[in-house]
């Protein structure tokens, strides 16, 4: 390979540790973009049990249609947003929160449907049993507030993770671009510096008359062909001078052949 192609090579690095870092970044932030919506879920979650506490107080305390309905629509939409954002929680300890509040929404949601079987005409047995399901619905909806909390930092401690990986991730892309730049230019930048060497021992002979001794380099680049053309005249001149030599011995003989004639 000539030095130019291995140069050409060489400037196409930056343009692909470009692509390939832009790509990267592209990918990392389209993990993160979708991480940054479960701290919104988990706020929803949060929103929607203080929803469903009020609307299941006022609905036991007073038998409110509109309280039921709040109610019966909470719960719908807690259960559906969990089953949701389990999905985009990959630790373990995440998904298990989840799968614990989950739980505790299908425990409410029977509790809330024993309640509304048992209206209408009851008798006080059955009236007790109601107001011992309300009191345990009431204790469910109480026990996943600190689970939803847990959740929303839960959400932000995975984000805070995932960016600190990708930092990470992000340096040692660009540390293995590094070392596969450094690896490509040493083998070149060596080939450089030794051709560059010898053609300037060669210059520093010819300055002192040295025109004898071939350049030697091995190869067939850029700096092997200069160094040919160098050989080349080198040998040229010497040839000239010994020509030049023969030239002024031969006026030298003439002249001392004409002093002796006069």
């Amino acid at each position: 390979m000539t030095i130019r192609r291995a140069l050409m090579l060489f400037a196409a690095v930056p343009v692909l540790m470009t692509v390939l870092l832009g790509a990267s970044m592209y990918l990392l932030n389209q993990d993160l973009h979708k991480m940054r919506k479960v701290p919104l879920i988990a706020d929803i979650i949060e929103s929607d049990l203080d929803l469903l506490e009020s609307a299941a107080n006022e609905y036991f305390n007073n038998g409110s249609r509109r309280a039921k309905w709040q109610t019966e629509s909470a719960i719908k939409r807690l259960s559906a947003v969990l089953w949701q954002v389990e999905a985009k929680f990959q630790n373990t300890q995440h998904v298990t929160k989840i799968r614990e509040i989950a739980a505790r929404m299908e425990q409410a949601q029977w509790s809330f449907d024993e309640y509304n079987r048992l209206s209408g005409d009851i008798n006080a047995v059955q009236s007790d049993y109601r107001a011992h399901v309300a009191d345990r619905m009431r204790m469910e909806m109480r026990s996943l507030s600190p689970l939803a909390n847990q959740l929303h930092r839960d959400a932000h401690d995975m984000i805070r993770e995932h960016t600190t990986q990708n930092f990470w991730l992000l340096i040692a892309l660009l540390a293995l671009i590094a070392v596969f730049a450094v690896a490509l230019m040493s083998p070149l930048l060596y080939r450089i510096g030794t051709g560059l060497r010898t053609l300037q021992r060669g210059i520093d002979e010819m300055a002192t008359g040295g025109l004898s001794r071939d350049l030697v380099l091995q190869g067939n680049d850029e700096l092997t062909h200069l160094a040919r053309r160098f050989n080349d005249m080198a040998h040229k001149l010497k040839i000239t001078e010994d020509e030049m030599a023969i030239h002024i011995q031969g006026l030298r003989t003439a002249n001392h052949d004409l002093d002796e004639l006069v």
